[in-house]
């Protein structure tokens, strides 16, 4: 015997009290001036796909910040690796995704600067395929997962983090994509985030999307050793 339906009108009333005191991305985020806030941009480029899309996530910010914030609309899907987070996973899944799911699909692939190094020259299997993935570089200046960590943990004493650490630096990837004759658009600003999505969107096919992001911020709400 089937049970009865349970009155629920309670919790989905405390459920959507949460979300009003607690947002994902918040006003400030959104908000703020200088560099482009991560979370602001996820939460800018989720909106703005249709339903159906299929968006393919790399490792670090991508992924965590993904998780997190992204906006999943009726029939799109989001795919990650974060049980095994081998960098180097998203570039080719993303061209893999595109091949399942047609050319008719939209795919979207969003990366860091420090991931996207382990499988860059796949970038020219996109092109000689015409695959039309959306690619989104988030710039962070290197690899910012385990920059907070070690902030966390040693303070200042980095180390393999990005230019500050003294040990590991990025190529220009405006120039990369001219190398591997890709449409560029760069997106310094929050003020930037709606119109540089909408162009990069627009694109017929491929395009190369470098996002400037700041540094400072955290990944949040997150439970951390000190």
């Amino acid at each position: 015997k089937e049970d009865e339906p349970k009155e629920n009108g309670a919790w989905l009333a405390q459920c959507r009290r949460w979300k009003s005191e607690y947002p994902v991305v918040r006003r400030e985020q959104k908000e703020a001036a200088g560099k482009a806030n991560v979370y602001a941009f996820m939460d800018a480029l989720s909106r703005a796909l249709p339903e159906g899309s299929i968006t393919v996530v790399a490792n670090g910010s991508a992924s965590v910040v993904g998780s997190q914030s992204y906006f999943i609309k009726e029939g799109s899907r989001f795919l990650m690796n974060c049980a095994i987070s081998s960098m180097g996973y998203g570039l080719p899944a993303a061209m893999g995704a595109q091949v399942a799911y047609g050319r008719s699909r939209r795919v979207i692939h969003i990366a860091g600067d420090g991931g996207i190094m382990m499988n860059l020259q796949e970038l020219q299997t996109v092109v000689t395929n015409r695959l039309p993935v959306k690619l989104f570089v988030i710039n962070n200046n290197g690899y910012h997962q385990i920059r907070q960590t070690q902030r966390n943990v040693f303070g200042n004493a980095l180390v393999g983090v990005g230019p500050e650490s003294g040990d590991l630096g990025f190529p220009s990837f405006e120039r990369i994509a001219q190398a591997f004759e890709m449409p560029y658009i760069k997106i310094s600003s929050n003020a930037e985030l709606h119109e540089k999505i909408a162009q990069a969107l627009r694109e017929p096919g491929y395009v190369l999307t470098e996002v400037f992001v700041t540094e400072e911020q955290k990944f949040e709400p997150k439970s951390a050793t000190k």
